[in-house]
């Protein structure tokens, strides 16, 4: 964040992020985000959101990015998505949201 800060701040962007690193020995998921959409976890029949609030890099000098980790067993899926799935219409053209994405 500290080195993209300047850049960022000069022309009013900013980039959100998700990032993880899997241990493939002991099936543990570490992630943290950066103002990104959360990530959807799913264990069986419970489906959950990954919350991480952190804000933006390029919207504040210093900036701490919250990380958390996932013990995984077979078959878990964490899902990364964009929020702009959210704005896929359906037949009636009606957006999806994020309430139907998570129905869904």
């Amino acid at each position: 964040n500290r080195a993209m800060f300047e850049d960022l701040n000069k022309i009013g962007a900013y980039i959100t992020m998700v990032i993880g690193v899997l241990g493939t020995k002991n099936n543990v998921l570490k992630l943290s985000s950066a103002g990104h959409v959360p990530p959807i976890f799913v264990s069986g029949d419970e489906v959950k959101k990954i919350e991480l609030k952190a804000t933006g890099i390029g919207l504040k000098n210093t900036t701490a990015y919250p990380t958390t980790s996932i013990n995984l067993k077979s078959g878990d899926k964490v899902i990364l998505y964009t929020d702009g799935v959210w704005d896929v219409r359906d037949v009636n053209h009606e957006r999806l949201g994020s309430k139907k994405f998570m129905d869904y």
